[in-house]
């Protein structure tokens, strides 16, 4: 089904609803939804995987805007249109409502790119299927990234769906990192009869047995080879030509990152290495190890604890750090507005196997850790927060403080100079679930910026 078909399907839903119950959009009154089609110049661009999706998203998307080109992106770390600006949205595509204004606004505007952040549950619920991707794109599959909502052969099928019974002509990028085999990588280029190219590293070609001339797209050490604290700096090989890559962005995970985005704008026709060297090497991606200096200390505001804090080690054992600061929550249960799967006594097992995982690994790695409140819900902070504690069990400092925004305080002004403080969970977004029916609105980095 075409999206005209879609957008026909949704009216008519629409139109059988009580008028208090119908989807309102700003657009609607602006577009005659009878005659709405993808217009012939816009190229959409799809990006799925376990890790690093969004990361991808916004490196394309600012590139594009970079270069003077149209573009919109709905990704978590933010939605950048020109009738719709948010700093984080937790998913990008929750119904067909929202493809429908997508869709309406790219041809309102003569949009030429639209780059989306594709969720494994948009995938389910079926929300992306007629969406005719130009580009369809797979970082990467973590097998274990379900946290309890899906079993990890379920998980792995949802990724690989999005780009089996694909009837629209598209271009296929997947990445080959450490989580495939040789066989499970030579099994995605199948998964549908339209052109398949790779971006990886050499060093996982060697691993893995993969000819490394079958990676377009292929990160290799350089000369210098730098993973610092203040950025790295890489070989990117593209297609024949290789090129030097320095950026600001943390860790390999980011150089995985890169390679992805630059064989996604190269199938789009618009890459140009020579803006892209200058662009990358000084940008951010909003709330995904984002790093702020504070009074000559180093934040670093991202989500996930792994792998940053063994990349950090790392730092810390060639002495370019000293100690590495970790403000760390986990998620309550049972907010009033969660869909149903985030609520299953599954997930709930899960998500508490995570806590204990991740204090393993906090406890590890990290010099010292405050345990703070993140998402709440239904259950009492202090619950949570002795929880971890627990965990811990006096294996390194532990300061307890519910109060996320007071730990934060806290960890930068007790850090000493040339210490890291790595403040996890919560990115770039927003809400923040204070208990079962109320939130509060801030980002962490707006805590860390009061500092200065």
């Amino acid at each position: 089904m075409r999206l005209k078909q879609l957008e026909e399907k949704l009216l008519n839903n629409q139109n059988k609803l009580p008028e208090n119950k119908r989807r309102t959009s700003s657009l609607r009154s602006e577009c005659d939804v009878s005659n709405i089609d993808v217009h012939s110049n816009l190229k959409i661009v799809g990006v799925t995987g376990s890790k690093g999706k969004t990361s991808v998203c916004v490196l394309v998307h600012n590139y594009l805007k970079y270069i003077g080109e149209e573009t919109i992106t709905y990704n978590s770390a933010f939605i950048d249109s020109k009738t719709s600006i948010n700093t984080s949205c937790e998913v990008a595509l929750q119904n067909e409502g929202i493809i429908i204004d997508i869709i309406e606004e790219a041809k309102a505007q003569q949009t030429k790119y639209l780059i989306l952040e594709v969720n494994e549950s948009s995938i389910v619920k079926g929300i992306v299927k007629d969406i005719p991707f130009n580009i369809r794109v797979l970082t990467n599959i973590n097998k274990d990234n379900s946290i309890g909502i899906y079993d990890n052969d379920e998980y792995i099928n949802i990724k690989k769906s999005f780009f089996q019974n694909v009837t629209d002509e598209c271009v296929n990028i997947f990445g080959l990192t450490n989580c495939f085999s040789k066989e499970e990588y030579e099994s995605l280029l199948t998964l549908n009869n339209y052109p398949s190219i790779s971006f990886g590293s050499r060093y996982i070609c060697n691993i893995r047995g993969v000819d490394i001339s079958n990676i377009k797209y292929l990160v290799q050490p350089s000369s210098v080879n730098l993973d610092s604290i203040n950025g790295i700096e890489f070989e990117l090989k593209v297609k024949d030509e290789v090129y030097n890559i320095k950026s600001n962005l943390l860790f390999f995970e980011s150089a995985l990152n890169i390679a992805c985005a630059v064989a996604i704008l190269d199938t789009l026709n618009v890459l140009d290495m020579s803006k892209f060297i200058k662009y990358i090497s000084n940008t951010t991606i909003p709330g995904r190890n984002e790093v702020i200096r504070v009074n000559n200390k180093t934040i670093i505001i991202g989500i996930s604890l792994i792998p940053v804090l063994e990349e950090l080690y790392k730092y810390k054992q060639d002495n370019q750090i000293t100690n590495i600061i970790t403000v760390v929550g986990s998620a309550g249960d049972d907010f009033s507005t969660w869909s149903k799967e985030f609520k299953s006594n599954k997930r709930k097992q899960e998500l508490d196997n995570n806590r204990l995982f991740g204090m393993n690994y906090v406890a590890k790695y990290s010099s010292k850790v405050y345990l703070t409140s993140n998402d709440n819900g239904a259950t009492n902070p202090n619950i949570i927060v002795n929880k971890l504690n627990s965990y811990i069990n006096n294996r390194i400092p532990t300061i307890l403080e519910e109060n996320r925004k007071t730990a934060i305080k806290k960890a930068i002004e007790e850090a000493s100079t040339n210490d890291v403080i790595f403040i996890a969970g919560r990115g770039n977004r927003r809400i923040f679930c204070k208990n079962e029916n109320e939130i509060e609105l801030y980002t962490d980095k707006e805590i860390v910026l009061s500092l200065k």
